[in-house]
């Protein structure tokens, strides 16, 4: 079945879920990060599809667009609403990035991506890739995420080649 995806049928799905989403407040509070009932909600309200490309599935919203559900969802529950701004974003940044058929590896799994951006990391060229190492500050909705996205920067030896952003699996 398809979805409808325009800021309407988005708002109306939040509309449905607020009060399962209000009811899981307890439980976030209590476990420091959004409940997984929470999550599930999102999930099958289709709300994590927010900022995907619209040829991977997602509505194809402006920035504007995609702000409005958000701030529909932020009325009926803050923590779902950040934890959903977060995963969804990196979403969109990750479309933005990765080669199509790295795209559809992802975003065949219905990603929920946490990370940052910032080229914190370094990186060097390997077969196949990059091998990548560091350490990030913080990468909000890291717990419920499958995906991770990040920066370093990039290098052969001792000549820095530039920024890069990276997507790999969590488990990763």
């Amino acid at each position: 079945m398809s979805e409808a995806n325009t800021v309407a049928d988005f708002q109306t799905r939040i509309s449905k879920i607020g009060p399962r989403l209000q009811a899981g407040i307890a439980r976030s509070e209590a476990d420091a990060r959004l409940a997984e009932s929470s999550v599930t909600e999102l999930h099958r309200a289709g709300l994590y599809k927010l900022w995907w490309p619209e040829e991977l599935g997602g509505p194809g919203f402006s920035l504007y667009e995609a702000v409005e559900v958000v701030e529909a969802l932020a009325y009926e529950e803050s923590t779902s609403a950040w934890n959903l701004a977060i995963g969804t974003i990196h979403s969109g940044f990750a479309g933005a990035y990765l080669t199509d058929d790295d795209e559809r590896g992802v975003f065949a799994t219905s990603p929920v991506i946490a990370g940052q951006l910032a080229p914190l990391g370094r990186a060097s060229l390997a077969t196949g890739g990059m091998r990548v190492s560091g350490q990030w500050s913080f990468g909000s909705g890291m717990y419920h995420s499958n995906w991770v996205l990040g920066g370093a920067m990039l290098t052969d030896g001792d000549r820095k080649l530039g920024p890069v952003v990276f997507v790999a699996p969590k488990t990763d």
